[in-house]
């Protein structure tokens, strides 16, 4: 029997005929070395895992203040409760790229298709994840650069950032830039920074900016963009965003005869929020 168009929607149908072949430890792999935001926030999912259900809650401690203590005094010492918030992360997005492979195609060009289908799925998965977890931003309490479209992101905007992050008490340690293709490539040519001062190596012949401030630089394809027209980037710590990871990425498929071919779907259920929002600093740039 045919799936439907229901079945294919990520929201219910037929889906007890779903009988796949499952390609889990492949679109897995291939999933972890195309994703950068699950390398740098913080994985929740297996609290996730002992809470059950689709929505994780997490208490959160704020950070607390030590006075000082006469060295004579006998007075009781008064205890100080504990400033205790929750963060929350909905788990339940849902994203899938399905494909159907007619049986009307030459044998040599369907094996083509089935065998490349599986890397460009778990790319598309990929993008996905990144692009929910970058939409964060919005939630980061403090940002650089000016928000206009038309101004570039300066080196000066990304020290900003970090001299933001240390007056937060933000951990040195975990810290990741993320730059968009725009503001990387801005940096690699512009002659304002020479290589020496901020890289370990010559820039523009290598075409890598391997840290600034000492923290590592990446890139991404899927910032953000904002209704002005900014390109997001990012100075962030690993707490500043999580995640939770319900199902991960994988690929099936199922022999439909009544359509005559093969139904090929992958998938992946995971949440995605801002957990610390004092951890991470937006820099808008052109």
């Amino acid at each position: 029997m045919s799936l439907g168009s229901a079945g294919l929607s990520g929201t219910g149908g037929s889906h007890d005929l779903y009988v796949p072949e499952i390609w889990s430890k492949r679109i897995q792999s291939a999933f972890e070395r195309n994703t950068i935001a699950k390398e740098v926030s913080m994985d929740m999912s297996d609290l996730l895992a002992m809470a059950g259900g689709d929505i994780l809650r997490v208490p959160k401690l704020a950070n607390r203040t030590a006075t000082t203590r006469t060295l004579t005094s006998f007075a009781q010492v008064t205890p100080v409760g504990a400033t205790e918030s929750q963060f929350s992360m909905n788990v339940q997005t849902w994203v899938i790229d399905p494909e159907f492979v007619s049986d009307a195609l030459p044998a040599q060009t369907k094996l083509f298709q089935k065998g490349q289908i599986d890397g460009k799925m778990q790319r598309a998965i990929a993008e996905k994840f990144d692009t929910d977890m970058w939409a964060n931003y919005t939630t980061l309490t403090v940002s650089k650069g000016t928000d206009d479209g038309t101004t570039a992101a300066s080196p000066d905007d990304i020290f900003d950032a970090l001299e933001a992050m240390d007056s937060a008490f933000v951990p040195k340690s975990d810290r990741v830039i993320i730059l968009s293709p725009k503001t990387y490539w801005g940096f690699v040519k512009n002659n304002i920074i020479p290589s020496g001062d901020y890289f370990s190596e010559k820039a523009k012949e290598s075409g890598r900016i391997p840290q600034m401030g000492g923290v590592e630089v990446r890139l991404s394809q899927n910032l953000p963009t904002t209704a002005n027209g900014s390109r997001v980037n990012l100075v962030l710590h690993k707490e500043a965003f999580a995640f939770a990871i319900a199902q991960p990425a994988r690929v099936r498929s199922q022999q439909t005869l009544d359509h005559l071919g093969e139904t090929i779907v992958g998938d992946m259920l995971y949440g995605t929020g801002c957990y610390r929002a004092e951890a991470g600093v937006a820099v808008y740039g052109k």
